[in-house]
C-alpha cells in the first residue's frame, strides 16, 4: 500500500489462483490445460485460496475484510504458479441506496 492506509470503503476483489501443470501430463494434455481448455478440479478448493487471501490482506489492504462485497474467483493452470488479488473500492452506498 506504500504507506496509504487500508481501504475503508466497499470493495470488489477479484482473485486469479494460478496453478502448475502436473509435470505427468503428455505435452498435448500440458498445452491445453495452458489454453484453459483443461481447468484444475483437485484440492485445495478455490474457497480454501480464498480466505487465505482474504486473510491476508485484511488490515493492510482493506480495513476489513467484511468490506468486500463482490467476489470472483477463477482457478486455472499457467506457466507460472500463483495467486494474484485485483481490488476494486466500489462507490458507497447510504442506508436509502444513495450513492454517498
Amino acid at each position: 500500500m506504500d504507506g496509504r492506509p487500508p481501504i475503508a470503503v466497499p470493495v470488489r476483489a477479484e482473485i486469479v489462483i494460478d496453478l502448475p501443470v502436473p509435470a505427468s501430463w503428455s505435452g498435448t494434455r500440458h498445452n491445453a490445460a495452458l489454453r484453459g481448455e483443461i481447468r484444475p478440479t483437485t484440492r485445495p478448493d478455490a474457497d480454501n485460496y480464498c480466505k487465505s487471501a482474504m486473510d491476508a490482506i485484511n488490515n493492510i489492504v482493506v480495513s476489513d475484510d467484511s468490506m468486500i462485497v463482490d467476489l470472483v474467483v477463477s482457478k486455472r493452470y499457467a506457466a507460472v504458479p500463483q495467486l494474484a488479488i485485483t481490488i476494486t473500492p466500489l462507490p458507497a452506498l447510504t442506508a436509502q441506496g444513495r450513492a454517498a
